[in-house]
């Protein structure tokens, strides 16, 4: 697209517009437009097909006349350009920020709350009690072995099945996390049921507020002795 700057040089190295401006002399100014005229050419009101335009083209002086005409309107259009250059130098340094703002916050917002975007889906976790060989009376008349297995529970939001020794009944079963000193973390109710001979207790289980280290896992059924193995949250 040809800009102002490019018409006005253009029409300067026009050899045929230094022609017209000397090549029809017309000292007594004859058939020349008058002034209103002029200024209909400057609005450009006149359709190019008008006979005025023959005139301006073969007299000197008309042709310098208009010629001024269009310099200032070619003048007039180069200004606009470079208002227009600087209102799009400005939109686009408008959306760079307003994307680099939006980019940031949203970077932000990822780096504060990591833990409930990904805890937003339970994880899945088993703890399996079945041959009841790690297990013992919260009394301690029967003492863990000392070479049992301790178990693993993420520190996270669970669906925890729990599967309880071989011939466990089906029934409510109440569940809980201790401290190593005592102390009460996590507790649920579970009905549990029994599947190709296994009794298992599903619950759901928030750990993602438990410190990591060692706990006491213990069961029971209503009213009757707890029954604890040693676990580890991490």
């Amino acid at each position: 697209m040809q800009t102002a700057s490019d018409k006005i040089s253009t029409v300067a190295n026009d050899p045929i517009d230094k022609l017209r401006r000397t090549a029809y002399p017309n000292p007594e100014r004859k058939g020349c437009p008058d002034a209103a005229t002029f200024e209909a050419l400057r609005s450009r009101k006149i359709a190019f097909d008008d006979p005025v335009w023959n005139h301006v083209e073969h007299c000197s002086p008309c042709y310098c006349e208009f010629a001024e005409i269009r310099e200032v309107a070619f003048a007039d259009e180069k200004k606009g350009d470079s208002r227009r250059l600087r209102q799009v130098g400005a939109i686009v340094a408008i959306l760079v920020f307003v994307g680099a703002s939006l980019y940031a916050w949203r970077r932000s917002r990822t780096n504060e709350h990591p833990v409930i975007i990904a805890s937003n889906h339970r994880e899945a976790a088993v703890l399996n009690f079945e041959d009841g060989s790690e297990l013992r009376s919260a009394r301690g008349d029967a003492p863990k072995p000392a070479n049992s297995g301790v178990q693993h529970l993420p520190r996270n939001d669970l669906n925890l099945t729990v599967y309880l020794p071989l011939g466990s009944q089906a029934g409510t079963y109440e569940l809980e996390i201790l401290s190593l000193d005592g102390n009460r973390v996590w507790r649920a109710e579970g009905q549990a049921s029994i599947k190709d001979g296994l009794t298992s207790v599903p619950v759901s289980g928030d750990l993602r507020s438990v410190p990591a280290g060692e706990y006491k896992f213990r069961f029971r059924r209503p009213d009757e002795s707890w029954h604890e193995k040693r676990v580890i949250v991490s």
